[in-house]
């Protein structure tokens, strides 16, 4: 998996990079494209189809260990279907347009398109990136700088400077408070910074721990992070994790003082414009969320399906919190939040209120405002209704909030309503509200970059096209398995060729095929325990072993297809198919081979034996000994039982080849199909 975990990295570096104004990143982008696709210009739709072939493998890896089931899988695998009762479906999702002031207005596009913009902002970030200053590395340079070791710092560096950009936009979409609150910490924090560096003889600490677990944390968790690194700051401590600067050496010394105040004064301006525009308080987000709250419950009994509960979801404890102090003022007593913290007792009122399957029923409670500590694992299939607070930025999230509601045998309701909030302006006419809004999310989205998941790396972003992407069904999000196409092939086979499927017990053990194909190609099928498993060779003689849904479209023929004669090179290219070689080829360790070795050293010692018990099993031994070298069948425990074999103790090693002759059964050594 390290292997597919740099494909697909080198992969978004070409991305990321193939049009990058430095030089060096564009030459390395080439490189990798080289090394990973072909020679020549990069094409990035080439790239995609790329990802989908190693997304392909990787699943084809995994799928004997896990359950992959989506809402087309139970809806249309003919397995599957016969399995569950019937799921509710999903209404298209809905809009929800808030109004900005024309203060607000300009607040907002002032904070996205002036402080925080990728290039142009007036956020410096110096004491996430103390590295740019002490080296002064340029933007042109940043490649520059010498040795795996500063390269990688810096890289953490940058990319720690990237992800607080991003977090701070996106806790400013998801609501003004949960903003105010991260812009207070970052104050605070970097007045901290500058206090410490002024009285500990020019010092600066950045926690190389906090940085190292970056990845693994979510935003809450590194705003709590980083109000521990300001506790440790205020006391003076540091640790061997630590790393310590000396600003006062730095090439860049002043800038890196001066920028830290540059931040500060930005984060004091940003607040006293919260504060004037009172933008807490008058909230018009809030305002529309609770207007459609009141609107679903109200709606109340319909088509005899009981009235609607709403969860609203969002990713940052901060907009719970925010959120579910002002609708308790709407809804008093109706409303339980979840914005840290999950006790036990709370769990129980939950459940009590929202699962349909709980044995206690109650109706206390008709909202619930929660973070994504609940979309995951729990049934609250009582709520007919989702509420996205924040922009849904990534899909999968988007799919495990909605899967709260749509419980396998505890449909409540016919259709679930999901509902997405978007940001427009007073006064706007009509028509152009929802431009606006396009306007707004699509500025969000360019100041987020690659952090959002939205488009496809091979479509072009537009205001229209993030739209259309955001307000997708979610049937759209889900991908029909191979697995369920083929059983849905399988059945219609059995119904319309019955015959076809019988005839498939009589098959020989090895069996010959050729139909037309263009280019030509060999592909050997190879039964090894439960698995199938295919070595390919194309017609430039290069051998590989693809997944069954990578050669699925090659084999693929019709009722009337005919059988062609096998090609004049057909046993050749079936003989560089088996090539020795190949285990080697796909990335077998050492401690795998060197067992393959012993295995097959013990079988040529057996086979100069000339004791009767043993030359009486010759045959089988042969076979193993040509799976071995060969065919390559044999499961890796086989592998290690056949390395072990006690040669000395002669009665223990036939006890063991009879035991393995039966498990294998007596086609082994021809059962290829």
């Amino acid at each position: 998996f390290k292997q597919y975990g740099k494909a697909f990295d080198d992969i978004a570096y070409i991305h990321k990079n193939y049009k990058s104004t430095d030089s060096v990143k564009r030459t390395k982008s080439q490189t990798l494209y080289n090394k990973l696709i072909s020679e020549g210009p990069i094409d990035i739709t080439l790239t995609k189809t790329r990802a989908k072939s190693l997304g392909s493998e990787i699943r084809h890896i995994i799928e004997p260990i896990i359950i992959r089931r989506n809402r087309l899988d139970l809806k249309k695998d003919p397995i599957y279907s016969k399995e569950i009762y019937e799921l509710s479906e999903f209404n298209p999702p809905n809009e929800i347009l808030y109004q900005l002031s024309p203060d607000q207005a300009k607040f907002y596009d002032y904070i996205i398109q002036k402080c925080f913009a990728k290039d142009e902002g007036r956020f410096y970030g110096a004491i996430y990136q103390p590295f740019v200053y002490e080296e002064g590395i340029t933007k042109d340079g940043v490649v520059s700088v010498e040795g795996i070791a500063a390269n990688q710092e810096l890289q953490m560096q940058l990319n720690l400077y990237d992800f607080m950009r991003h977090m701070i936009i996106k806790r400013f979409e998801s609501s003004f408070y949960a903003f105010q609150r991260t812009i207070e910490r970052l104050h605070s924090l970097h007045v901290m910074a500058l206090k410490f560096i002024d009285r500990s003889d020019q010092k600066f600490v950045l926690d190389r721990n906090f940085m190292s677990t970056l990845q693994d944390l979510d935003e809450d968790e590194i705003l709590n992070a980083l109000a521990s690194y300001e506790v440790e700051l205020n006391a003076g401590k540091y640790s061997s994790k630590n790393k310590i600067y000396q600003v006062d050496q730095f090439k860049w010394h002043q800038k890196f003082v001066s920028d830290i105040q540059s931040d500060i004064d930005l984060f004091a301006e940003i607040l006293e414009k919260v504060k004037d525009l009172n933008i807490i308080e008058n909230d018009p987000k809030v305002v529309a969320i609770s207007q459609q709250v009141k609107a679903i419950i109200d709606s109340g009994v319909i088509n005899q399906e009981p009235a609607r509960k709403v969860i609203v979801f969002s990713e940052y404890s901060d907009t719970v919190t925010h959120v579910a102090e002002k609708l308790s003022a709407t809804f008093p007593n109706q409303l339980i939040s979840v914005p840290g913290d999950l006790p036990a007792s709370k769990i129980d009122t939950i459940l009590r209120n929202f699962d349909a399957s709980s044995d206690t029923q109650e109706n206390q409670f008709q909202i619930l405002v929660t973070t994504d500590k609940l979309a995951e694992g729990f049934n609250l299939a009582r709520a007919g209704a989702v509420i996205n607070y924040d922009i849904p930025w990534n899909p999968t999230r988007v799919i495990q909030r909605l899967g709260r509601i749509n419980r396998i045998g505890q449909r409540v309701f016919l259709f679930l309503d999901i509902y997405n909030c978007f940001p427009t302006e007073q006064g706007a006419e009509q028509f152009k509200v929802r431009e606006i809004a396009m306007e707004k999310m699509f500025l969000i989205h360019n100041t987020l970059g690659e952090d959002s998941q939205i488009f496809d790396i091979s479509e072009e972003p537009t205001p229209a096209g993030l739209y259309r992407q955001l307000m997708q069904s979610p049937d759209s999000l889900d991908e029909e398995s191979f697995i369920t196409r083929l059983r849905k092939l399988m059945q219609d086979i059995a119904i319309s060729h019955p015959k076809i499927i019988t005839s498939l017990i009589t098959l020989p053990p090895r069996l010959k095929v050729a139909k037309a194909g263009d280019p030509e190609s060999l592909d050997v099928f190879i039964k090894k325990g439960i698995g199938l498993y295919i070595r390919s060779i194309d017609d430039q003689g290069r051998v590989s072993e693809p997944s069954f849904e990578q050669v699925f479209e090659r084999i693929k023929c019709e009722i009337d297809t005919p059988n062609l004669p096998l090609s004049s090179h057909f046993w050749s290219d079936y003989e560089i198919a088996n090539t020795k070689k190949l285990v080697a080829e796909r990335g077998a360790t050492s401690s795998e081979i060197s067992t393959q070795v012993k295995a097959t050293n013990i079988l040529n010692d057996l086979l100069g034996k000339t004791e009767t018990n043993i030359t009486g099993r010759r045959e089988f031994i042969l076979k193993l000994r040509e799976d071995l070298t060969d065919i390559k069948s044999l499961p890796d425990y086989t592998i290690q039982q056949l390395a072990k074999l006690p040669i000395d103790d002669l009665s223990g090693v036939v006890k063991e080849l009879d035991d393995l002759s039966y498990g294998l059964g007596p086609d082994f050594g021809t059962k290829i199909a």
